[in-house]
């Protein structure tokens, strides 16, 4: 029975090297690249600086309000005893949670773009050692885990009254609102991503690594052989030599595609995980914060800002609840008698600017959890593509696509959250300092104590 080489070197074309199509057809492992892929890297990595930039602008607005009091106390979670098992929730806050981790992404995002542009224009043997499949899978870690407890913290401050207070809150339901079963979530769920995903990462870029150094033996030699071929003489040993090399290459090529597929799986289901999450609660935020505009209540202290790119609406935190405080996550806040007591509140509210201004937020969110959840749908669609359509990693157009997406998607979506982030910081009252206060005058928009002034004067 021949091996795979020898059947290679008999499907070359009459008249033609059958060494020089042998080595041509294996060195697709590592699929050569057109232009634009390089440009749309070099691109792509402007863009990503883009996000990281507007990441900080936010990350100092959301400063700036908490400095002048205008914005929640705690930076990244906070402990919440709502439950009576006494046991705290760790609420984690929405939006810093998405800025952190989305800063994170954007930092990892450059060495990620020019090792896949070093790897692919240098298709030589420092391939194998730039990590390249390990980064593949660990960069995104970091989005999912922040977009994963974003969706928590909306959850928090949404859905979770809603259970606490709920007539079915018994069996089952009740255990699953127990803040130990939440916490885990939140904060398990991410940590076993990491573990999964390290696991993973490695175990494709050292299947990719031995596959890769296996494939550039069996193309030197075959290009050794081919040169002898147009010189009329093949050394048998050589050839025989190449042979014995090459018999584990077809195994190799399938165990490599199979780790990466194992990656690409994990990552998928998460982010497809993150996606069945987000969506109750931003539907559940939007309608709350429908419902708020509709009625033309202003509360002074609603923690506005707290929308990320899967955020919640913070109701005020100035009552009773199990803790001594009405919360978010506060049964008593969403009882019958708050609510009553909420809506004779409504303040005088001269030409609605504060609806207005509520609308704005409103608009800025919806639009924001739209790219969002389109952010999360591509993600797990891609991903999952990249798993079952063994093309992906060898054919060097689906590749170059594959890779494109990862690097212009993500960093899109995070410039347009980010913007929607400042405009909504913006229209609950932050005042641009010094470097970019002439936008102030663009906005045409008081700080938060000036409204909280007129709100009550």
């Amino acid at each position: 029975m021949s091996s795979f080489l020898e059947q290679l070197l008999a499907l070359a074309p009459p008249g033609e090297s059958p060494y020089a199509y042998a080595a041509d057809f294996i060195g697709k492992v590592l699929p050569q690249k057109a232009a634009w892929f390089f440009w749309m890297l070099g691109v792509g990595s402007i863009v990503n600086a883009v996000n990281l930039v507007l990441n900080v602008v936010c990350i100092y607005m959301v400063g700036a309000r908490r400095k002048r009091g205008d914005s929640s106390p705690y930076w990244f979670v906070r402990l919440q005893y709502d439950h009576s098992s006494g046991v705290p929730y760790l609420v984690p806050n929405a939006l810093m949670m998405f800025l952190l981790f989305n800063g994170i992404f954007a930092l990892l995002m450059q060495p990620y773009i020019w090792i896949n542009y070093v790897s692919y224009k240098h298709r030589t043997r420092i391939a194998p050692d730039t990590g390249l499949f390990f980064w593949y899978g660990f960069i995104f870690i970091f989005d999912g885990s922040g977009m994963w407890m974003s969706a928590f913290g909306t959850f928090y401050a949404t859905l979770l009254p809603q259970l606490l207070i709920s007539p079915n809150s018994a069996g089952i339901c009740k255990a699953l609102v127990h803040p130990a079963f939440l916490n885990v979530l939140c904060y398990g769920l991410p940590l076993t991503l990491l573990v999964a995903q390290v696991i993973t990462s490695a175990q494709s870029q050292i299947a990719w690594h031995d596959m890769l150094l296996l494939e550039f033996d069996v193309v030197d030699r075959l290009n050794v052989l081919n040169q002898q071929w147009q010189s009329g003489s093949i050394d048998q040993s050589l050839w025989n030599q190449t042979l014995v090399i090459s018999e584990p290459l077809v195994g190799k090529v399938l165990g490599s595609r199979a780790a990466f597929a194992r990656n690409a799986v994990t990552t998928g289901a998460w982010y497809t995980l993150c996606f069945v999450f987000f969506t109750p609660s931003a539907i559940w935020l939007l309608y709350t914060l429908h419902r708020t505009i509709k009625r033309k209540l202003w509360v002074p202290d609603l923690q506005l800002e707290a929308l990320g790119p899967i955020h919640s609406l913070q109701p005020p935190s100035s009552h009773t609840s199990g803790s001594g405080q009405t919360t978010p996550t506060g049964a008593a806040f969403l009882t019958p008698e708050h609510q009553d007591a909420q809506a004779q509140e409504r303040l005088h509210d001269p030409g609605g600017k504060t609806a207005k201004k509520l609308q704005t937020a409103f608009y800025s969110a919806t639009m924001q959890f739209i790219v969002t959840g389109f952010c999360l749908g591509a993600a797990a669609g891609s991903w999952i593509w990249a798993a079952v359509d063994e093309r992906v990693m060898f054919n060097p157009t689906l590749h170059a696509l594959a890779v494109i997406l990862s690097v212009w998607v993500y960093s899109v979506v995070g410039i347009a959250v980010n913007v929607f982030i400042c405009v909504r910081l913006k229209a609950i009252g932050f005042r641009l300092p010094n470097l970019a206060g002439c936008l102030d005058g663009v906005w045409g928009l008081g700080s938060s104590r000036e409204k909280k002034g007129s709100v009550h004067a």
